[in-house]
């Protein structure tokens, strides 16, 4: 049911409801507008977003430098082209495993200092490791 019924549909009636319907028409034609700025905007924002992803994509995946993201206990999350090409195992096969595999014995301590001091100050700190393969090669990141 749409909730007319043929009393309501006659001519005393009709001219009751033109300015409602006239007013609840300029109502969807401004919700319209409104809808159809925030599409455009939401556009560009997407717009923004892609390029700004591209330009990360860039920075970080063909960097020359070996990065990697870690999680809070030690697990790789994210990890560049080039440390996965020192190390010799694929990307994909890196994530989710933990860095200390990776790292030279000898520099574990550096390792553990370096993430006591992340943790603790919650700022940006860098230290350089040599990483090995899983055959014990050592690579020197």
């Amino acid at each position: 049911m749409n909730g007319f019924n043929e009393k309501s549909l006659d001519a005393s009636n009709l001219g009751k409801m033109e300015p409602e319907v006239k007013r609840l028409l300029q109502e969807l034609q401004v919700h319209q507008i409104e809808l159809e700025t925030q599409n455009e905007e939401l556009r560009r924002a997407q717009g923004r977003l892609e390029a700004s992803n591209r330009r990360y994509f860039d920075f970080y995946n063909l960097a020359p430098v070996g990065y990697l993201t870690i999680t809070e206990n030690g697990l790789i999350r994210e990890v560049n082209l080039t440390f996965s090409t020192w190390i010799g195992i694929e990307r994909s096969h890196l994530v989710n495993r933990p860095l200390t595999r990776f790292i030279v014995k000898d520099d574990l301590d550096i390792y553990y200092t370096f993430r006591k001091k992340l943790l603790e100050a919650g700022t940006a700190q860098m230290c350089e490791l040599r990483m090995q393969t899983e055959d014990g090669t050592c690579v020197f990141g």
